[in-house]
């Protein structure tokens, strides 16, 4: 069974993780573990989602493999809802915070 490699980031300072980016392996079961994960971030405002990504993105990733779900989930929440992601997600491998958002009218943009 593989395990999830974790790709971490210089920390520059601040309060966020270093641990900012993911290399996602597939497991047996993911796609339900996902769908299940998003079923209940579905039902979040915008706000929460944006609160709950900068949650997440204060803690970076700590190498646990449902967390990767969890926040596979929570970038397609963030596509359905706002059009764009929070996260960069390339190849479906390389999951990867983009920094710190907030809300501004119907959108998000990055912190400065």
């Amino acid at each position: 069974m593989s395990r999830p490699i974790i790709i971490t980031n210089e920390n520059h300072g601040g309060s966020r993780s270093s641990n900012l980016s993911h290399l996602y392996l597939h497991r047996e079961g993911d796609q339900e573990r996902i769908k299940e994960f998003y079923q209940s971030y579905k039902e979040l405002s915008k706000q929460e989602l944006i609160d709950k990504y900068n949650q997440s993105y204060r803690l970076g990733f700590v190498g646990v493999h449902a967390q990767a779900l969890s926040m596979i989930a929570l970038h397609f929440c963030f596509l359905k809802s706002f059009g764009k992601s929070a996260f960069t997600f390339e190849a479906n491998t390389i999951l990867e915070f983009t920094g710190e958002i907030e809300m501004m009218e119907e959108n998000f943009v990055n912190k400065q």
